[in-house]
């Protein structure tokens, strides 16, 4: 009696793997640095495939970048807000010192072409502008007091902040006076006495020097808190 034996043979090559056409299996031989992948497709050598490449992060922001931009941000909004508030009180100070400056070139330019005195009456609050005239037949001299003249009509009125208070040193004084009215005369010829206005705040001040001559600006300090 005869015994067939079958035996069980692995699966081929071929049955399990599409079989590559002959060119595409020729390129390693070539030293071309390509291999073959399972579809029809070249892959270069060493490149790894998709399905063992590293996964890439999902696109954001983390943490760290988040507090570090906002900490940026925080500090922009910062410096420009301490520059806003610095230029509102240098704004609100040289307000009325330009004031005092338009008045005493209008004063002085008038005196000269009308030929007859000016002033300025710097109030702690306010500046106005005044024609004057005699009270004693003479007129008031550069540095004549307020009673020697008296005021003809009021050209022009300033008042500004509150807040802000106006304060002079006269010629030949050494300290700025308390806050009250005060007169600055211009003669016909233009000349006028040489003094400081000072413009004072909780903020800081401004202070300014005038000449004799023109009247025109000859010395500036400020500070600004």
């Amino acid at each position: 009696m005869n015994c067939r034996r079958h035996v069980l043979l692995p699966p081929s090559r071929s049955a399990t793997a599409p079989r590559q056409p002959g060119w595409a299996r020729s390129l390693p031989a070539l030293g071309l640095g390509f291999r073959p992948s399972l579809g029809l497709g070249l892959v270069p050598s060493g490149t790894r495939s998709s399905e063992h490449a590293p996964k890439r992060r999902a696109p954001g922001f983390t943490l760290v970048e988040i507090v570090i931009t906002l900490s940026i941000v925080a500090m922009l909004i910062a410096m420009a807000l301490g520059s806003t508030i610095t230029l509102s009180h240098t704004r609100a100070l040289e307000e009325p010192m330009s004031k005092v400056q338009e008045f005493a070139k209008k004063a002085r330019n008038l005196a000269i072409l009308e030929q007859r005195p000016y002033m300025v009456e710097i109030m702690p609050h306010s500046v106005a502008l005044f024609s004057l005239v005699s009270t004693s037949g003479a007129t008031a001299g550069v540095f004549g007091a307020a009673e020697a003249a008296a005021p003809k009509g009021r050209l022009d009125f300033y008042e500004f902040d509150p807040d802000v208070v106006l304060s002079v040193r006269r010629w030949r004084a050494t300290e700025f006076a308390p806050p009250e009215r005060q007169i600055w005369v211009f003669e016909r010829s233009g000349l006028c006495e040489p003094l400081a206005v000072r413009a004072e705040s909780v903020n800081g001040f401004i202070e300014v020097s005038f000449n004799a001559l023109d009247a025109h600006v000859e010395d500036k300090a400020s500070e600004i808190r």
